[in-house]
C-alpha cells in the first residue's frame, strides 16, 4: 500500500528511509544463471489425467518457458507413481502421466516438443518412501536442464 513516497505491506516498508535515517543500502543484484524451481504436477490414483490444478500449474510453467530467459533450455519431464500395484503397469502409467504433461505443454502453448525430454520412472522413486502409496508419490516432475 502506498504511504507518501513509500510502500508499506505487512509492517515491510520499502522506500524512501524515515527523515531523520537514511535509507538502508541495497546490495547490487546477483546475476543468476535462468531456472525454472522443480515443479511437481499431481494425479489421482491410477490416472494420467491432468486436472484442473495440474492445468493451471502448466499454464504458469509454459509462460516461464515461452520467456526468452527460458527459450533455449530444455526440461526432463518424469513421470513417477505410488509403490501400489505391479511394476510394469506403474512403469506405462508414469510414462502416460509424462507424456500427458507433454501434449498439454505442446498442444496448447506450442513448446517445441524437441525441448522436453519424457521420461517413466514408475515407482523407482518415491517422493514419500514412508507412504509407498501417498498421493505426493503420484506425480510428474519439471526440471530444467539447461541451455541445449
Amino acid at each position: 500500500r502506498a504511504h507518501g513516497s513509500t510502500f508499506v505491506t505487512r509492517g515491510l516498508s520499502l522506500g524512501a528511509g524515515a527523515p531523520d535515517r537514511p535509507a538502508p543500502e541495497v546490495a547490487p543484484p546477483v546475476a543468476a544463471t535462468p531456472s525454472v524451481p522443480d515443479l511437481k504436477i499431481t494425479f489421482a490414483f491410477n490416472s494420467a489425467e491432468l486436472t484442473p490444478e495440474a492445468r493451471a500449474q502448466l499454464d504458469i510453467l509454459a509462460e516461464a518457458l515461452t520467456a526468452e530467459m527460458l527459450a533455449r533450455d530444455q526440461f526432463e519431464i518424469a513421470g513417477h507413481t505410488d509403490a501400489l500395484g505391479e511394476e510394469v503397469y506403474n512403469e506405462e502409467l508414469s510414462q502416460a502421466r509424462a507424456r500427458a504433461v507433454v501434449d498439454y505443454l505442446t498442444g496448447h502453448h506450442g513448446i517445441a516438443r524437441d525441448r522436453l525430454e519424457s521420461r517413466g520412472y514408475g515407482e523407482l522413486w518415491l517422493a514419500d518412501p514412508a507412504r509407498p502409496g501417498a498421493q505426493a508419490n503420484r506425480r510428474v516432475e519439471v526440471r530444467n536442464l539447461g541451455p541445449s
